[in-house]
């Protein structure tokens, strides 16, 4: 994706980070909020995700690592109120996990991560499109 396109489609988007690595969190949050992002950053599970993930207005992108605490009951959490979720797999030896809309193995960069966070927020839209349509 060209770089300007990648800034207008995170252009005020909310995206919900959650990752307990901090050089990772504050990496990712750094690349996905120059491109246009509005990050909410958390080091590590607790009722602050699960409210995030409850209240949220309009909905977030849900990026989350799989060593988080949690992790697995927040990808449910998430998809059951429709927020698209990229899970951020701690080793390739990980088992992947088939709830989130996709999965990234290392190694990736920011600029991977934004690009797919774009691409879950466009299919996310068309989905809704299409609803409304039906």
């Amino acid at each position: 994706m060209d770089p300007h396109d990648l800034r207008v489609a995170l252009r005020g988007r909310a995206v919900l980070l959650v990752h307990e690595n901090d050089f990772l969190r504050r990496y990712l949050a750094d690349v996905l909020a120059d491109n246009g992002a509005t990050i909410s950053a958390h080091a590590f599970a607790g009722i602050a995700v699960t409210d995030a993930i409850r209240d949220a207005t309009p909905p977030p992108v849900l990026v989350l690592s799989d060593s988080v605490g949690g992790a697995e009951a927040w990808v449910d959490e998430a998809r059951a109120r429709g927020i698209p979720v990229l899970l951020l797999q701690s080793s390739r030896l990980a088992a992947e996990r088939a709830a989130a809309d996709r999965v990234m193995r290392p190694p990736f960069s920011g600029f991977q991560v934004a690009e797919t966070v774009a691409a879950l927020i466009h299919e996310a839209e068309r989905r809704l499109a299409v609803g409304d349509e039906a």
